[in-house]
This record gives C-alpha cells, structure tokens and sequence, in this order.
C-alpha cells in the first residue's frame, strides 16, 4: 500500500484509556506528512534530474561514438596518406635512379664517341702529316 501525506494528516484513531495524548499524535502525524510530502517532492525532482541527466548522457554517448568514429577515420586517412606517400617516394627516387644511370649510360657514350673521334680525327692529322712531309719532300729533291 502507498502512503500518502494526505493519508497520514487523515488518519485518525481510536482513542482509548491511557492511549496517547492525542494532540501530539495529530502534531506527530503532521510533521511525518510534512516529511513524507518532502521527500515525496524531492524524489520527483531527483527522478527528473536523473531523466535530464540520462537524456544528455545519451547526447554525450551520441557525440563520444561520433568523435570516435572521426577518430577512426583519421588515423585511416593518415596511414593512407603515409602509404601513398611512400609510395610516391619510392616510385620518384625509381624514376631518378633510372634517370641517373640513362645519363650516366649516355655519358659513357660520348665519351666513347669522343675517343673514337679524337682517334679517327689524330689518324687523319697523321695522314695528313704524311702527306704533306712527301709533298715536300718531292718538291725539294
């Protein structure tokens, strides 16, 4: 059964010989139905706050699965931008590494070029030489 402080300020008993003075008993019942009415008061407001308090609990809970999720699509984004960075790294210092040996091959062919020509172009000066010391060698004998 629910007691009510209306019940308690109701309530009214019997009276008998050498029962209680029944002045204070009706004082007694109106402090207990003040107390009850009281704390019957504060257990609603405290049932609200805990409503408030659970309702922006689930906001925060909301708002914590939110942030973690963009959490976890962050450190996502990142170690994709980490992967395809190095891969991007590798692939430039690749490609300047073929670079390098491209000139460096193609320097080896100039100077082979340079060689054969110096060689060719010192045979012709040679010949020529010749050449010219039997012309003047005919021309003064």
């Amino acid at each position: 059964m629910d007691l009510k402080p209306v019940d308690i300020r109701n309530r009214k008993f019997r009276t008998a010989m050498r029962g209680y003075a029944t002045e204070e008993v009706d004082e007694f019942l109106g402090q207990v139905a003040g107390t009850l009415e009281a704390a019957l008061q504060e257990a609603d407001r405290l049932g609200r706050e805990v409503a408030r308090l659970e309702a922006l609990n689930a906001g925060f809970q909301k708002t914590e699965e939110a942030i973690k999720s963009a959490l976890v699509l962050a450190q996502q984004a990142a170690e994709d931008t980490r992967v395809s960075a190095r891969q991007q790294a590798e692939q430039i210092v690749a490609r300047a590494r073929q670079e390098a040996d491209d000139e460096r091959a193609r320097l080896a062919e100039v100077r082979a070029q340079r060689t054969q020509l110096t060689a060719e172009l010192r045979a012709l000066l040679e010949s020529f030489l010749a050449s010219l010391s039997e012309r003047e060698g005919g021309t003064n004998g």
